[in-house]
């Protein structure tokens, strides 16, 4: 069936010779180099990862401290805002302020 489906063009088969180039292909954007000086490659996928993986760590540290409660970001995302923030008057206080925007 596989074999049918990619001679009919309905199915595509790629080789790649590591998980960095199936990141690659996958996305279009460069998985990553890693530099004992700089870190990931700014702007790959890796680059992107460790930012979210750092910016969780310090969430959870502010979460274990007591000094953050959970907000949305822009696009959705659940994140931290520091108890000390102004929140913004437009918006309802309680659940509703916490809401998934759909």
């Amino acid at each position: 069936e596989v074999v049918d489906a990619v001679g009919a063009g309905q199915f595509n088969v790629w080789a790649v010779e590591s998980i960095e180039g199936g990141i690659e292909l996958l996305t279009g954007i460069e998985a990553g180099e890693w530099s004992v000086e700089g870190g990931w490659s700014e702007g790959s996928v890796f680059a992107r990862c460790q930012e979210r993986l750092d910016e969780m760590a310090r969430l959870m540290r502010l979460s274990a401290k007591g000094s953050a409660v959970p907000e949305e970001n822009e696009n959705g995302a659940a994140g931290m805002q520091r108890d000390d923030q102004d929140d913004d008057e437009d918006e309802p206080d309680g659940d509703q302020a916490h809401r998934r925007r759909d």
